[in-house]
This record gives structure tokens, C-alpha cells and sequence, in this order.
């Protein structure tokens, strides 16, 4: 029987993305999404509900979502559905539900400003340090922004089997 794990959203970053290295160095990236839907009941009503996604990228994608997008930025991601399983530090079985993202379109960014402008001093240290590299990624050591801190803790960090993200 044929199998198809594909998801697509449309939303808005609830918070800033944080940048992470797997234990092999591989850098991965999450954020949030929420995505609003809107809809009539019966009596004419007017109703929304809000829906949040975790979404994770990994190598290049992560470090240009790292970079470019910021809370409150809309994007649309598209990407498969992952259950990701550990042990918490008491040994309870824990699970948690995100998106993997194959690929991420920046929409509207805050203050409308376009999500490829680079601030000119983080360019000039990025072609000095990777003079062959493409230009629009920007690795994390060079990123003009600290990386943001994850607001509560929740699950470790991905073991790094070999398979991408």
C-alpha cells in the first residue's frame, strides 16, 4: 500500500528561532507556527481558533531560517509529520509532535522589511570566512543576533543517526 507523509502551513513564528548543533555537529533549527482558522457557527457567529506547530530544519535550512526569520514573520512551510520519542530525566517515557521542514518560503517579514537584506558588517565577516559559500545562508558563529534561548525546556536534543531531519 502507498504511504505519503506530507504537510503544508501557512502561519506566523510565535517566537524567534534557536539555532542547536546535533552531538556531530549538524545544526538544526525550531520554531513555532501558529495558524489561524476562521469560521461561521450556526447562528452566524463568528469564530477563530489557533493552532501551534513545532517545526524543526536542519543543516542549511536551519541556518537561513535562523537568520532571516524572527516572531511575528509569516511563513509557509512544507514538510513531513515526525514523532519524536525520549525518556525524561525521571525516566517517564515522553513524545512530542513536530514538523520537519523540507523547505521554508519567508512571507512577510516584520516591519516589512525583506527577509534577504543583510546587515553589510555580517555579510563582509561571512564572505571573509567562507569566500565560496553561497551568500544568502549565514552560519550561526557570524549571525548578528545571540542565539535565542528556548523559552521552557522541553525535549533534548535530537540524537544525530545519519538521517537528515
Amino acid at each position: 500500500m502507498p504511504n505519503l507523509n506530507k504537510v503544508f502551513f501557512i502561519g506566523r513564528l510565535t517566537r524567534d528561532p534557536v539555532l542547536n548543533s546535533s552531538k556531530t555537529g549538524n545544526h538544526f533549527c525550531t520554531f513555532s507556527l501558529a495558524i489561524n482558522r476562521k469560521y461561521s457557527l450556526p447562528d452566524g457567529t463568528q469564530k477563530e481558533d489557533v493552532e501551534y506547530v513545532n517545526i524543526m530544519a536542519s543543516n542549511r535550512l536551519s541556518e537561513s531560517c535562523f537568520r532571516y526569520l524572527h516572531k511575528g514573520d509569516a511563513a509557509f512551510v512544507e514538510g513531513r509529520y515526525h514523532t519524536r520519542e525520549w525518556q525524561d530525566k525521571q525516566g517517564n517515557p515522553r513524545k512530542e509532535v513536530e514538523i520537519v521542514a523540507e523547505t521554508v518560503q519567508f512571507l512577510e517579514t516584520r516591519g516589512g522589511q525583506s527577509p534577504h537584506s543583510l546587515d553589510p558588517t555580517v555579510e563582509q565577516v561571512f564572505r571573509k570566512a567562507a569566500p565560496t559559500a553561497r551568500p544568502d545562508v549565514i552560519p550561526a558563529s557570524v549571525a548578528s543576533r545571540p542565539p535565542a534561548v528556548p523559552e521552557t525546556a522541553s525535549a533534548p536534543v535530537p540524537e544525530d543517526d545519519g538521517e537528515i531531519f
